[in-house]
């Protein structure tokens, strides 16, 4: 036989074997027989158990409220396993709050962009170029230079690829005039106006000469 002394706030204060007058109640206590197989014990509370008492499922006395000392930082997930809570969720319950350059999104926190920055005077003109947009024009800078103006990739084009690049109006950055003539030296290919793009470059006619003949 086992039974459990239990205070006034429902509290198990221990668990004993044998016969319960050999043990004195403290003031407020109480004798309660549980069976042999009770899986409980001192620090659990009366109502976390169920009707033959057995300890519930943990997630179900944390959503209940009767796991009273269970971390309020932590959750139990699905497979009943404990975590700690993320920090979007502790914003949510609204036990944590948000750092001025955050923004919750759904249920995760991110950086507010440098647009939003600026629209709440959290930083200045300056820095929100220095963020946002110089990065994505140094961006746009570096991906011309690598695809049409880098001398090694041109060195691996052939004289059709070359002459489609010059066409479409992109003529490509290249390190001397000579190299140049010499890959555009099919001019029956180019269009008029590709034909002074390239006498321009390789200084056949001056750039005010060119706007002359326009």
């Amino acid at each position: 036989m086992m039974f459990l002394t239990i205070d006034e706030s429902k509290k198990i204060t221990g668990m004993y074997e044998g016969d319960p007058n050999t043990v004195t109640l403290e003031a407020g206590e109480r004798f309660q027989e549980v069976p042999d197989d009770c899986d409980g014990g001192e620090g659990n509370y009366e109502d976390e158990f169920d009707d033959i008492w057995r300890l519930r499922p943990l997630e179900d006395r944390v959503a209940d409220g009767t796991a009273r000392d269970f971390p309020a930082n932590m959750v139990v997930r699905e497979d009943g396993e404990v975590r700690y809570k993320t920090r979007a969720e502790l914003v949510i319950e609204g036990t944590e709050r948000l750092l001025p350059e955050e923004k919750l999104v759904g249920d995760e926190i991110q950086e507010k962009t440098a647009a939003e920055k600026l629209s709440e005077d959290l930083i200045t003109r300056e820095e929100w170029l220095d963020q946002e947009i110089r990065p994505q024009r140094d961006g746009l800078l570096r991906e011309v230079d690598i695809v049409d103006c880098n001398a090694e990739r041109w060195e691996t084009y052939s004289d059709t690829e070359k002459q489609k690049r010059a066409i479409a109006n992109k003529p490509p950055c290249v390190p001397d005039k000579h190299e140049y003539s010499e890959s555009y030296g099919h001019a029956e290919y180019f269009s008029e106006t590709v034909k002074k793009q390239v006498a321009v470059k390789t200084g056949q006619i001056k750039p005010e000469q060119d706007q002359g003949a326009n």
